[in-house]
């Protein structure tokens, strides 16, 4: 079963900017230590691909940063990083798609368009069937994030999140949350970060 926190996966070389701001935006809203946010939390030494498969099943949503160069980024070898097995983002976005309960949502930015089912390895094909979220630049991107953030938090109780105002259709759905788990003491995500991840507490 899926916990509580929100998971952003991005690609650094392509939606670093957003997803800073992304980040703060629903750590505002639902506490930072609630908010994951890829490489960031993860200490000296920790294996990126264990510790991703430990904090992922902890999470209700897995936001899947998209931007314009997302396809395209290559390693140092000229190799396109999704093609690579090892590529922490294709790790991210195959744990999160394998792990039950949680809602994966794309997220579209910086006026990316959603890729085809050809452009991707056979592992993300799943991704692209799931309706994706719009989150444009200014002067729309906070009224873009606070409907996202609504849409979390109504996703709670029904199990979809209802993506229609944001430039998707509803994702979903998911298990409910149990009265046990609403009432569930703090979870800690791996060693590196202890995150407080009741939906009482939060305000989900």
């Amino acid at each position: 079963m899926a916990g509580e926190a929100i998971f952003v996966g991005y690609r650094r070389d392509d939606s670093a900017d957003v997803a800073g701001r992304i980040y703060d935006a629903m750590a505002q809203r639902f506490g930072k230590q609630r908010v994951f946010k890829d490489v960031d939390n993860i200490g000296p030494g920790v294996d990126f691909g264990d510790y991703i498969k430990t904090v992922l099943p902890r999470c209700r949503v897995a936001l899947v940063l998209i931007g314009p160069h997302w396809l395209e980024s290559k390693d140092e070898t000229g190799k396109r990083r999704l093609d690579d097995d090892h590529d922490w983002v294709r790790i991210e976005i195959e744990t999160a798609l394998a792990t039950p309960g949680v809602l994966v949502v794309p997220v579209l930015v910086n006026g990316a368009r959603m890729p085809r089912g050809e452009e991707v390895p056979d592992s993300l094909k799943a991704l692209l069937r799931r309706n994706a979220a719009i989150i444009r630049r200014d002067p729309d991107f906070h009224d873009d994030v606070e409907r996202l953030a609504t849409a979390i938090r109504s996703s709670v109780n029904t199990g979809i999140i209802d993506l229609s105002k944001i430039g998707g259709k509803s994702a979903g759905p998911a298990p409910a949350p149990s009265r046990e788990r609403l009432n569930r003491a703090p979870l800690l995500i791996g060693g590196a970060i202890a995150a407080a991840l009741a939906l009482v507490a939060v305000g989900f």
